[in-house]
């Protein structure tokens, strides 16, 4: 719809436009903005979050076609017209109160006044103003405004995204209001359910951090009491600098007797990154705990965040028979070896490189006595981005498990054996 005010501003010797057409365009985007703001009382927050970005950009284009003084394109009365629409908009839809406060704390394609008198107002000025309103909101909150308070925050996180830049603002808020009034976000706690239960590592993340112990521990214990989100105290634990190794263990035996394995996941990546720490008691216990879980449940979904797991070298440093046994076996659910599967089967192979390559054999076996139910089963990537690295190192291994493959399997071997 705006292409052609776009092009003709930015690229005007380009431009295939007539000054007719341009000016139609012009008028065109002015109806739709006018038609918004018509309708803009029964908009979500998110569209009008979402139209207000797209508008401020219109308006910008159409002061550029108002401010040139040779007028080359003879449309500055539509574009004035534009601009004038486009601040009634804006107008109208700030009187909201909730809604600037939702666009302050969701979202990372809010407006805010500086936008509009200042084009180089970036990402740090926006973080900058941000923090300082959600300073102002948590100042503000009191007895008299808290349940007030307490239903705008559950909407905002209703707010449904995929993007993790949605919510890391909203989660801060969420994060710093349990650290300066313990005693509100305990209230909010207690009542909060849906969308808002998903913010509970926030909520724990700033009550760890305000002093009041016993608001902490008691709601802790009530999380893994109800177990609605052991995942969110989970995360709590593994990214926080908090460290409570005695809760450790029962919280994951907690997840077992749940049967939530995206917990049991959850929490084996927080053994692999805190392994040997002051965080985690008996890693090697709990480490074999988990892994026995989700190999009965053949669940190997940890891999797709482990592979970037932080600090997890200590954990494969010490990784006994017994726990590589458990690894590998795990990691021989998974359908193809992908990149993250092989950052894992490389610190293996940095110190039991045998074991590697009996994981690799056992998947060329299962891929010759495979069924038709397994066709998409994939025993050995097209290509490795590491670990051959490490397998080459002894090349009289590679040959002695090559030989014993074509041994076990001499007529299909021209085709698998090539690993």
């Amino acid at each position: 719809m705006f292409s052609a005010l776009d092009v003709a501003t930015n690229t005007p010797h380009q431009a295939k436009f007539s000054n007719e057409l341009l000016a139609f365009t012009i008028k065109d985007a002015t109806r739709i903005v006018e038609f918004a703001t018509e309708r803009s009382a029964k908009m979500s927050y998110e569209l009008l979050q979402y139209l207000e970005h797209k508008f401020l950009f219109y308006y910008r284009r159409a002061i550029d076609l108002t401010d040139d003084a040779e007028n080359r394109f003879g449309c500055q009365t539509e574009a004035k017209d534009l601009a004038a629409a486009v601040l009634r908009f804006r107008d109208k839809i700030n009187t909201n109160e909730l809604f600037v406060r939702y666009k302050v704390l969701v979202g990372f394609e809010s407006v805010y006044p500086s936008h509009w008198v200042n084009e180089e107002f970036d990402y740090k000025g926006v973080e900058k103003y941000r923090q300082r309103e959600i300073d102002r909101y948590i100042d503000e909150i009191n007895a008299s405004n808290e349940n007030d308070w307490f239903k705008f925050t559950a909407r905002c996180a209703e707010t449904k995204s995929n993007d993790l830049a949605t919510f890391p603002v909203f989660a801060n808020f969420i994060s710093k209001l349990a650290e300066r009034k313990p005693e509100v976000a305990d209230r909010f706690l207690a009542k909060t359910l849906g969308d808002l239960r998903h913010f509970i590592a926030s909520f724990l993340n700033g009550l760890a951090l305000s002093g009041r112990r016993d608001i902490y521990e008691q709601n802790l214990d009530r999380e893994l009491e109800s177990a609605r989100n052991l995942v969110g105290v989970i995360r709590h634990l593994r990214y926080s600098n908090v460290s409570n190794p005695n809760f450790d263990a029962r919280l994951m035996m907690r997840a077992i007797e749940n049967d939530d394995p995206i917990a049991v996941s959850e929490f084996f990546l927080f053994v692999l990154e805190h392994y040997g720490t002051e965080k985690i008691a008996d890693g090697d216990t709990l480490a074999r705990d988990a892994l026995a879980y989700l190999n009965e449940r053949k669940d190997p979904r940890w891999v797709m965040e482990g592979w970037f797991a932080r600090n997890a070298a200590k954990f494969y440093e010490e990784l006994t028979p017994e726990r590589t046994t458990q690894v590998l076996e795990n990691l021989g659910y998974l359908r193809k070896v992908d990149y993250r599967a092989e950052r894992a089967l490389v610190e293996i192979a940095k110190r039991q490189p045998e074991a590697v390559w009996d994981y690799f054999g056992a998947r060329l076996a299962r891929e010759a006595t495979a069924g038709e139910y397994e066709e998409r089963f994939e025993a050995a990537p097209f290509e490795f981005h590491g670990l051959e690295k490490e397998l080459s190192k002894d090349p009289q291994l590679a040959i002695k498990k090559g030989m014993s493959w074509f041994a076990d399997m001499p007529d299909m071997f021209r085709f698998r054996g090539g690993l």
